[in-house]
């Protein structure tokens, strides 16, 4: 019988192409994501198999793995292996690797897939979430690594979206904002004081709305550090 990764891979290839099979992959690619407790292991071995599936197939992968990851039939597994795998990955796909760079919306989804572990896990447990990934963009004492380093401030754009998002700030208490503000009060003192010039183009956007997003609302933080200039 053939294995669900594989499955799902000639599900993918056949949605995405105009035929016989396309209405019958897509409906069985929609059902998996409906119900993903069977299915978001497969999907993750997808998205992880870099030399055996398309990107399209990764792609659907991770999607399979964010609706378990928000799923109320989501379990402790699929955190614990989510967050286990795609940290492995990160250590050799954006320290040892290439970092994704020809694919970027795969890195894209990459940082909203780890958005939601941090969502469930911090600071709870994952109470050293920000130090593990600042720990990570230093090549060395005096170089950055630019590919650790943009799927970091990547990431803090996430996390700092979600906590200025306007809707949801209406929706949250005074404490609970405080408490959010807490959440990435961390991240000011692991960043290098480093000029956002240095950085690329997209990195540079990240960097500058993190840091504008976050840190404003809090007049007691030392801005002295960072160069926010355009």
């Amino acid at each position: 019988m053939t294995a669900l990764d594989e499955q799902i891979h000639q599900a993918v290839t056949a949605a995405l192409n105009p035929g016989p099979l396309q209405s019958e992959a897509t409906n069985f690619l929609q059902e998996l994501r409906s119900n993903p407790k069977h299915s978001w292991e497969h999907g993750l071995i997808c998205f992880l198999a870099i030399d055996k599936y398309t990107p399209q197939t990764r792609l659907f992968g991770l999607q399979l793995v964010d609706a378990m990851l928000t799923s109320h039939q989501q379990d402790q597994a699929c955190y614990q292996t989510t967050r286990e795998q795609l940290w492995d990955y990160i250590q050799r796909q954006f320290i040892n690797g290439d970092g994704e760079q020809a694919l970027p919306y795969l890195r894209n989804k990459l940082v909203q897939t780890i958005f939601l572990l941090f969502f469930q896990s911090y600071p709870n447990s994952w109470p050293d979430f920000f130090k593990d990934f600042a720990r990570l963009i230093r090549q060395d004492p005096q170089h950055l690594n630019p590919r650790t380093t943009d799927l970091y401030l990547r990431l803090l754009h996430e996390i700092s979206s979600e906590l200025s998002d306007a809707f949801l700030r209406i929706n949250k208490s005074p404490e609970r904002l405080a408490k959010d503000a807490d959440y990435v009060t961390p991240f000011v003192n692991m960043m290098p004081p480093v000029s956002h010039k240095k950085l690329s183009p997209s990195s540079q956007n990240h960097y500058k709305h993190s840091i504008k997003l976050v840190l404003p609302p809090h007049p007691h933080k030392n801005l002295s550090k960072w160069e926010l200039g355009s």
